[in-house]
């Protein structure tokens, strides 16, 4: 199936990486802000944005890197649901994926999202410096990017 236009999500309440790969090819990636409180208004604009993306890009799948129930908010859970729904308006596949899934979804030993950010770097050298500087902080701000990156890439392996 070549041609597949994937959109790859890791979705959080303040932070959602976005990814989008377009016959196998990593074509663009992003990490989106959204500041303030968790409201309705804040679930809006994020479900907003993946729909202008999916209209723009003619999306056929979305993969979706989902967190542990336990070790997420209910702000993610209400986040994960409407991108369901917009799936299912659209017509769109919808894949989930666990930490766990996209770990072991590539060929090489991946022990925790540090090794899985690395090896996505080192698979698109273009996302390198990213790595390295993503590496130093304490509270890394693109790993939702990787998450992204790694679910499109694991799903698009999937679908071929």
């Amino acid at each position: 199936m070549e041609g597949n236009t994937i959109l790859g999500i890791s979705p959080g309440a303040r932070y959602m990486g976005i990814a989008l790969v377009r016959s196998g090819a990593l074509c663009e990636w992003k990490v989106r802000t959204y500041k303030g409180f968790w409201s309705k208004r804040k679930l809006n604009k994020a479900i907003d944005h993946i729909e202008r993306m999916v209209i723009t890009h003619a999306i056929d799948h979305i993969a979706c890197k989902v967190p542990h129930g336990s070790r997420s908010s209910a702000a993610v859970g209400e986040i994960v649901e409407r991108l369901k729904a917009l799936a299912e308006e659209y017509k769109i596949e919808f894949h989930t994926y666990s930490i766990g899934e996209l770990k072991r979804a590539f060929p090489v030993h991946i022990q925790n999202k540090r090794s899985l950010a690395q090896y996505i770097s080192e698979i698109h050298p273009e996302l390198y410096q990213t790595f390295l500087r993503e590496n130093d902080l304490k509270r890394p701000y693109h790993w939702r990017t990787f998450e992204a990156i790694a679910a499109g890439l694991h799903c698009s392996n999937k679908i071929r």
